[in-house]
């Protein structure tokens, strides 16, 4: 599958903009070309080197600065976190649709409080960690001091930001910087033909091949939005849990959005529970539930972890149904 997508971008985003250029090549007028305007032809190719900065800076800072960072920000955590013992409760093999896997653990410690939570914890396995984690195992977790994203660490789980990683990366970026350096010199060597730069129009591959580029980054980012969407909950409930005090909440309510994470849907709980000042606070906390169970959701009451700062960060920490 992941030889498919190489395959999909080369072809489709890359060299298909080059095929249709090139079949339509004969059918140009010269005449026509010649009375084109000097002010479409420099706007034409002012707009694709735009987009190829846009392009060059997007990759760079989605897949190289944001993985040098959060790199940065492991190494802080295992030098500078405070180190816990972690049992796995559960692990489950998730598909992302695009071909890749996820592993998703469930973690039972105790938190700053020293009051036990279970946490989750997603990332995307190597091929030798598929048959690792077993439940009933107990692994050393490294939490941030600050509770700074990414919060904790599994020291075992570091693929994805290795060097090699990285530099695949790098050679990704400068391959598309040769790719776009070559089309500008080839595409005035053998299209110019005493014309000037006359021969560009909007879907030549100048332009066409960056805006073809973003099109394939947010088709990615799209077969990945499972993944994305339990990191963002994932990392919103973690800082409550490592940081909360526990309180009894009554739910007011529950209701159904129309999100969904690896097929369970994503409910919204409205609850109201007493702080340690004896303060009511009302708020919110979002929860997947698996969907064979949406027609028994309780409004009994439940145990929850809040922030005593900010009371309106809340999580549940009993099972939810």
């Amino acid at each position: 599958m992941k030889k498919f997508k190489v395959f999909f971008f080369i072809f489709f985003v890359l060299i298909f903009p080059l095929l249709l250029e090139i079949t339509n090549l004969d059918n140009r007028n010269m005449e026509i070309l010649m009375q084109r305007k000097a002010d479409n032809v420099i706007a034409y190719l002012i707009l694709g080197g735009i987009l190829w900065v846009l392009v060059f800076y997007y990759y760079f800072s989605r897949n190289i600065y944001s993985l040098i960072i959060y790199k940065t920000r492991l190494k802080r955590i295992l030098r500078d976190g405070i180190q816990r013992s972690a049992e796995i409760v559960s692990k489950k093999v998730l598909s992302l649709g695009n071909g890749s896997i996820a592993m998703k653990l469930k973690l039972s410690l105790e938190n700053f409080h020293h009051h036990p939570i279970e946490i989750d914890y997603c990332f995307v396995p190597s091929n030798k960690q598929l048959n690792s984690f077993k439940k009933g195992e107990v692994v050393s977790i490294y939490i941030d001091r600050k509770l700074r994203p990414p919060y904790f660490y599994i020291e075992s789980t570091s693929y994805g930001v290795s060097l090699s990683n990285i530099g695949n990366r790098v050679f990704i970026l400068l391959f598309l910087i040769t790719y776009a350096v070559l089309l500008f010199v080839g595409s005035f060597y053998f299209q110019s033909k005493g014309m000037g730069w006359r021969f560009l129009h909007f879907f030549h591959p100048w332009i066409l091949v960056p805006l073809l580029c973003f099109l394939a980054f947010k088709l990615y980012a799209y077969l990945n939005r499972d993944f994305l969407l339990a990191k963002e909950l994932e990392n919103k409930q973690n800082k409550v849990l490592f940081s909360g005090k526990p309180a009894n909440a009554q739910v007011i309510k529950a209701i159904q959005t129309d999100k969904y994470i690896f097929e369970d849907a994503l409910v919204k709980y409205e609850v109201k529970f007493p702080t340690f000042l004896n303060e009511w606070c009302e708020t919110s906390i979002l929860k997947t539930v698996a969907v064979n169970q949406l027609y028994n959701i309780e409004h009994s009451p439940r145990k929850i972890l809040y922030v005593p700062e900010n009371p309106a960060q809340a999580v549940f920490i009993d099972k939810v149904s």
